[in-house]
């Protein structure tokens, strides 16, 4: 069973420190976990994250990616570049891989490789991170923010030609891990634990799926991104106005929406809606997975 597990990945999962390509296959799965620790959250900008409460958030991956160790019992795909990567919502809380500077890799390994009992595991692990931080806190170093699933006994996770189409089943809860310090202990170490209840297949996206996510992106950013406050509904409105699948859309979005927050370089344009060039990189980001598939 495990063998054809990591033959499968191996067919599968067809490049390394993967780029977006032709043939690339992104694949998300999206999850919904209930918190069961919560240390040292009360410094995030969003506030504390209670025990018990529910978090959401997905992992993406392209299928386009090699074993970084075949022939044996394990097996771990790497992954450097966007939209790869794991994303967390706490709240008002997001934490999620850094999109300038992605370090995401998936990890399964056959326990009965170690002897003992070990059981057999599967990572869905982020390092490089983005946390929600308040202005001047020193962001914690790759090394030292860690966002990952790990689901233990995973056995019975895949079964033939379904990976990575299907989402892994392990025989006991997955568990999601937040953990991050500063380098110099500025902050005390943040650590959160969340049981994961659900782990579903994202379904492909389509014109409508891409421009909702769009839409909620915008409304999701603190009206402080924009050069006054009535600019996000005005946006919100033109993305609600999005009609159909051709070129109509197409100038839409370029010529429209998209010059809304494109200026960024060191700064934003003068003309730009959206003055915060982070979230300018996002909704560069939302608005091309819209047109991606016009």
């Amino acid at each position: 069973m495990i063998k054809k597990i990591f033959a499968v990945l191996t067919v599968l999962l067809l490049g390394s420190f993967v780029t977006k390509g032709a043939g690339a296959t992104e694949i998300t799965f999206d999850f919904t976990a209930t918190v069961t620790l919560s240390q040292n959250t009360s410094i995030l900008t969003g506030g504390s994250i209670p025990v018990p409460s529910v978090v959401t958030g997905s992992y993406t991956f392209d299928s386009n990616a090699v074993d970084q160790f075949p022939g044996v019992l394990t097996g771990e795909y790497v992954y450097t570049t966007p939209p790869n990567g794991m994303i967390v919502h706490a709240g008002s809380n997001v934490f999620q891989s850094d999109p300038n500077n992605v370090n995401f890799l998936i990890f399964a390994e056959d326990g009965s490789s170690l002897g003992g009992g070990v059981p057999d595991t599967y990572d869905a692990q982020s390092n490089n991170n983005v946390w929600p931080l308040s202005a001047g806190t020193p962001q914690p170093l790759p090394f030292e923010s860690i966002l990952t699933i790990q689901m233990v006994d995973t056995v019975n996770f895949i079964f033939g030609e379904a990976l990575p189409l299907v989402p892994p089943q392990p025989t006991l809860p997955p568990v999601l891990r937040m953990f991050a310090t500063s380098p110099d202990n500025s902050f005390p170490i943040i650590k959160v634990e969340a049981t994961v209840e659900s782990l579903t297949l994202r379904p492909p996206p389509t014109v409508e799926s891409t421009t909702q996510d769009l839409k909620n992106f915008v409304a999701g950013l603190p009206t402080s991104s924009f050069q006054n406050s009535n600019m996000m509904s005005t946006l919100l409105n033109k993305i609600d106005a999005l009609k159909g699948n051709g070129d109509g859309i197409k100038n839409k979005l370029i010529n429209d929406i998209l010059a809304k927050g494109d200026g960024c370089g060191s700064a934003p344009d003068s003309n730009d809606w959206i003055k915060s060039c982070a979230a300018q990189q996002q909704f560069q980001a939302a608005v091309q997975a819209i047109l991606d598939l016009l």
